[in-house]
């Protein structure tokens, strides 16, 4: 598509312009930033808020300190040039709301073309839907606006109970995310979530009681050895290709003619649409890879991808998303703002006497459960094995259970507390929990 997609520079700028003149955000009540066409409008949108927020008077010099080296100052400083203050702003916003539905009209339509020149009925019924709905969503008379309910209209609702994709781990709408340091395995699981979603059968802890479509998107890996790893995942998990069919479905760098697009881009996520349309379970693999606009330290970089995200979870998909650890490989790399919005974090890290020639061994940690606990939620290991006829088998063990056959070993061989500290990398208490059961279990040993 060489020709411009349906957009109002000068409505945005009002809008924009008018938020600098009067100091505030108003001028911006109740619109998705993620409408403006302009990416650096979208940007000075949402550093307005955020200086709202925080308190800042909302001021040309303020905003391109901010926004330093992500859009021009002098870009900036014309938003409100020669402009009045208006009173009303409200056909600015509804233009601006009407234009972004004619845009996704105009993508969709752009999908059903190609759709059609494919001759494939499956993909011509799919991107039929997705024009009806993009459709729909344009038409729709203050589709972007708030509605609220009353407590009593809300309490008599029936809403449908939340279902699982994967028992406990990944629920029915759910945002999650699963991230470890390089090499850890968080590749080789994220696969196995997906096979054992679109086959509907269990995965290390979890169980998918119905086979569900997934997407999984990856970022990295040449085509052939994803082509290879998903292959031996399908197996491992007690399913086949067969069996998963149309159900799971792949996205990858190198069957792209022009690469992969940026999807923290408005741009990019529409570009994904037809993808992720008719899919219950959407991965992406990695943020890194695939998220490459802003700063990943800074909050407002991850907006645009959190308002992607709840945009899935409101069609009814759950999103998967997996990331890098920082360079410790404790915690999550860039902001923490991310964490707010999960349902479910897991993290995966090395053992403390990892050795390379593992295939893969790691502990599996839950950082955040917002919809399960007590033994679902506790830590355990997990072993990628290769079996006697040279296939391969997930193995778990609960983490507490592993500690304490290590520190028996080195119990039994005399070390004291501190070596146990240090060599299984526990606390004071912990490693005296672990003596202390390592003594009751000889005192009941039978007689010789």
């Amino acid at each position: 598509m060489n020709r411009d997609f349906p957009h109002d520079d000068n409505a945005e700028q009002i809008l924009l312009g008018n938020c600098i003149l009067t100091e505030s955000a108003a001028p911006l009540s109740g619109l998705d930033l993620s409408m403006f066409y302009r990416s650096n409008n979208q940007r000075v949108g949402m550093e307005i808020l955020a200086m709202v927020k925080a308190g800042e008077p909302v001021t040309i010099e303020r905003l391109a300190q901010r926004l330093h080296g992500k859009v021009p100052a002098s870009y900036i400083a014309a938003l409100p040039d020669g402009m009045p203050v208006y009173n009303d702003l409200t056909f600015y916003r509804r233009l601006i709301i009407q234009l972004a539905g004619c845009r996704q009209g105009a993508l969709a339509a752009h999908a059903l073309e190609h759709a059609y020149l494919s001759a494939i009925p499956e993909r011509i019924r799919e991107a039929i839907r997705n024009f009806e709905s993009a459709t729909l969503r344009g038409s729709s008379p203050g589709a972007s606006g708030i509605h609220d309910v009353s407590l009593k209209e809300f309490l008599a609702m029936e809403i449908k109970p939340r279902a699982m994709l994967l028992d406990p781990a990944v629920p029915e709408q759910g945002l999650v995310m699963l991230y470890s340091k390089r090499g850890v395995g968080k590749t080789h699981l994220a696969l196995g979530i997906a096979a054992a979603v679109a086959s509907g059968t269990k995965f290390l802890r979890w169980t998918a009681h119905d086979p569900q479509p997934a997407l999984c998107v990856d970022g990295e890996l040449p085509a052939s050895l994803l082509q290879k790893r998903i292959a031996e995942t399908v197996l491992s998990v007690g399913a086949d290709a067969d069996a998963v069919g149309e159900n799971l479905r792949i996205v990858t760098p190198d069957l792209q003619e022009c690469g992969i697009p940026d999807l923290s881009t408005r741009e990019g996520q529409a570009a994904f649409e037809p993808c992720v349309e008719g899919a219950k379970l959407v991965i992406i693999d990695n943020l890194s890879a695939l998220c490459r606009t802003g700063d990943e330290n800074e909050a407002q970089a991850w907006l645009p991808l959190q308002d992607w995200a709840l945009r899935q979870r409101r069609e009814g998909k759950s999103v998967l998303f997996v990331h890098h650890a920082g360079h410790q490989g404790k915690n999550k790399r860039g902001t923490s703002k991310r964490e707010d919005l999960f349902d479910t974090v897991i993290a995966l890290r090395h053992p403390r006497d990892y050795n390379p020639v593992n295939r893969l061994l790691a502990e599996v940690h839950f950082e955040k459960t917002r919809h399960f606990h007590g033994e679902d939620a506790k830590p355990f290991t997990v072993e990628l094995a290769t079996g006697d006829s040279g296939g391969t088998n997930w193995v778990t063990q609960n983490l507490d259970e592993t500690q304490f056959n290590k520190a028996s070993r080195l119990f039994s061989e005399n070390a004291g507390i501190r070596d146990v500290m240090e060599e299984l990398g526990v606390s004071r208490p912990t490693a005296s929990r672990l003596q202390k059961r390592f003594r009751e279990s000889q005192v009941s040993l039978p007689m010789a």
